[in-house]
């Protein structure tokens, strides 16, 4: 069991790094131990936001965190390997759609802002 728990952990521990490494560590870093990891977003909204994604596909993970901006991971130790990556697809989904969004409502703003010259 001890085993099975480290190999699914270190599988977190990846997953989530390979998550947060492909935006810039000022808006997305991984963090945590073992099977209680999450991701900081940097902001309850954007977390917040993950959050409600996550549920509408089936994922159940919820925010951490003075301000809440860490959506959090904590995996029955139980779960299976293919459950675990599932979840970790749809988290990953997640973060990308909302910062995806966040991207487009800054060139948004910064387009607004040039037009108004």
């Amino acid at each position: 069991m001890a085993a099975s728990v480290t190999g699914k952990g270190d599988l977190l521990e990846s997953r989530l790094d390979q998550i947060a490494q492909k935006y810039d560590p000022g808006r997305v870093s991984a963090k945590g131990r073992g099977m209680m990891r999450g991701i900081d977003l940097k902001s309850g909204e954007a977390a917040g936001q993950v959050v409600r994604i996550a549920f509408r596909k089936g994922l159940i993970v919820e925010t951490a965190g003075p301000n809440d901006e860490v959506v959090k991971c904590l995996p029955p130790l139980v779960i299976g390997e293919d459950q675990l990556s599932q979840g970790l697809d749809i988290l990953e989904d997640a973060i990308d759609r909302v910062i995806a969004a966040q991207r487009t409502r800054q060139l948004r703003g910064e387009d607004d802002r040039q037009g108004s010259h």
